[in-house]
């Protein structure tokens, strides 16, 4: 990845997190790994949890392309190690 994208991906989740702050949510982490995968943001409202997953674009072409069927998996695994490891909180 280049760091242009790498900049244009950070600049992206900066303002995702602080749409979802002015709606009341708190981000409980930022770019958490679990192996391989790798959520955005998980951002907490209450009892709710959201994972949040980020794609900034220079253009609006293609975004929800981009998470295919493949990467939800990922998302829902990592999620799921989240889960298990922040039950008690």
């Amino acid at each position: 990845m280049t760091k242009q994208r790498q900049a244009l991906g950070l600049l992206g989740e900066r303002i995702a997190a602080r749409w979802l702050k002015r709606d009341g949510w708190d981000v409980v982490a930022h770019r958490f790994r679990s192996g391989h995968r790798d959520i955005d943001l998980i951002m907490r409202r209450g009892n709710d949890v959201a994972f949040v997953e980020v794609k900034a674009r220079a253009t609006r072409d293609g975004a929800l392309l981009a998470i295919d069927t493949q990467k939800q998996r990922r998302i829902s695994r990592a999620a799921r190690h989240w889960l298990v490891r922040n039950a008690a909180h």
